[in-house]
């Protein structure tokens, strides 16, 4: 952060909204330096390293980090984060003074906590019992999601598979039409999978649409989402290409217009 104005701003909010936990000076955490590099067309390690010798402010606060829960609602928690507020100075004895006159400015001195030696600060050590048993909790919670999710990936990759093989078991698949036609089908949508990108830096999620007319004949479609697993709609689309994955004869279309819905 190292910016007075920011650091003021978020002690004071913070602590306004009960989220500041503790403020205290330690020697600031090293940097490594690094320079563009225009051969490699990226940063490389200059050999210097950066820091250790200025005491800063930091802080333990609280913040809402909001995620989903199992039915995909959105839920709310709570992190803990230990923040770098700003450079004070490379004496310890003033880097003290200059914490304690700007927590008695914003008066929140009850949580500054100052030691006798210029030592490296832990920020576990200014953490209640409380805090530190919330966070461990958290940490478990986060490790048992990871797994659930890992296991969901893999169950829906597996799925996928699945029906695959089961489609090139009882679906006699042709292609249908010419490449670039534009015509209207009567489909049955049999599966979707999202897919979860980024386009400038925002999440966007694509859908593997694939579908089946009465002949069995496959069609894949990849964009918006055509509705759910069993639904019949009629459509018009343009053929965009024929293909064969894992034996099967797709007709991959493109621009599709919902004309009618049958759930």
């Amino acid at each position: 952060m190292n910016c007075r104005k920011s650091a003021i701003e978020h002690i004071t909010s913070t602590a306004k909204e009960r989220r500041l936990s503790s403020l205290f000076v330690r020697l600031s955490e090293e940097s490594l330096g690094y320079d563009w590099d225009y051969a490699k067309k990226d940063y490389v390690f200059n050999g210097n390293v950066y820091g250790a010798k200025m005491f800063s402010l930091y802080c333990n606060w609280k913040e809402t980090v909001w995620g989903k829960n199992a039915n995909g609602d959105p839920v709310a928690r709570e992190e803990w984060r230990t923040n770098h507020l700003l450079n004070l100075s490379t004496d310890f004895q003033k880097a003290n003074e200059k914490a304690k006159k700007l927590c008695k400015e914003l008066k929140v001195s009850k949580v500054l906590f100052l030691t006798d030696e210029p030592v490296y600060q832990n920020p576990y050590k200014f953490r209640t019992p409380e805090e530190l048993q919330a966070e461990k909790l958290w940490e478990s919670i986060k490790d048992e999601i990871f797994k659930l999710r890992s296991l969901k990936d893999r169950v829906q990759k597996h799925s996928y598979k699945i029906a695959r093989l089961r489609e090139r078991r009882l679906s006699p698949s042709n292609f249908v039409g010419e490449v670039n036609d534009r015509d209207v089908f009567d489909l049955t949508l049999k599966f979707k999978l999202d897919f979860q990108n980024y386009f400038h830096g925002r999440p966007v999620t694509s859908w593997l649409n694939s579908l089946v007319d009465g002949q069995g004949n496959v069609f894949v479609y990849w964009g918006k989402c055509l509705g759910n697993k069993g639904d019949s709609i009629k459509v018009k689309a343009t053929i965009k290409e024929h293909k064969v994955y894992k034996g099967i004869k797709q007709t991959v279309v493109n621009r599709p217009t919902i004309l009618e819905e049958t759930n």
